[in-house]
């Protein structure tokens, strides 16, 4: 070992000479680390030292998954691995540093452009695309079809309902009831 832990100065320019066994303590200087910590975007601040380096509490900018509201946390509960973070945080810590969620109705129009999404803190963006399903309408059309007598069973949808799938599975005969020979055999579609 040549450098003190740091690396600013040599071992030689601090006690005047080398270590001479392993068991030699390892002397330090009076320079910061500067050694980036597990973030990677911030140093050490500590003055040089053996043991491992500090936790980085630099206070930094989260954003909440919807980007409407921004809260400051130290570096570690964001940028660390998360392996890291594990040893550091309980499980609560844990899930409460990860699901930043602010309380903003989402109020976007879903996909069948009637109704609007209600979802607090929505992680869809405009221009973005919802690859969760989040501004899919899931609710029932219940548009009365063109048969006039069934309604559209599908979800909520731009545009023309489909036509009536209804088949009836009894025979249809002439309704003046002249010709009782004359008749439709099943399947049968409504209208």
């Amino acid at each position: 070992m040549r450098y003190c832990p740091c690396g600013y100065n040599s071992i030689e320019s601090l006690i005047g000479r080398q270590r001479r066994t392993c068991t030699d303590p390892v002397p330090l200087c009076q320079h910061e680390c500067e050694k980036f910590l597990p973030c990677a975007k911030h140093q050490c601040k500590k003055t040089c030292h053996s043991d491992g380096c500090q936790t980085c509490e630099t206070l930094v900018m989260q954003q909440c998954e919807c980007g409407k509201d921004k809260r400051m946390v130290p570096c570690f509960t964001v940028n660390y691995p998360a392996e890291l973070k594990q040893e550091l945080m309980t499980e609560e810590e844990l899930l409460k540093a990860k699901s930043f969620s602010c309380t903003k109705v989402c109020n976007q129009a879903k996909s069948c452009k009637r109704h609007k999404c209600k979802r607090i803190c929505c992680s869809v963006k405009k221009g973005t695309g919802d690859p969760d399903g989040h501004h899919i309408c899931l609710q029932t059309c219940n548009k009365t079809l063109a048969c006039g007598i069934h309604q559209c069973n599908d979800f909520c949808h731009i545009g023309f309902c489909k036509p009536c799938r209804v088949y009836s599975r009894e025979p249809l005969y002439c309704p003046c009831g002249v010709e009782n020979n004359y008749k439709l055999d099943p399947p049968i579609k409504c209208g």
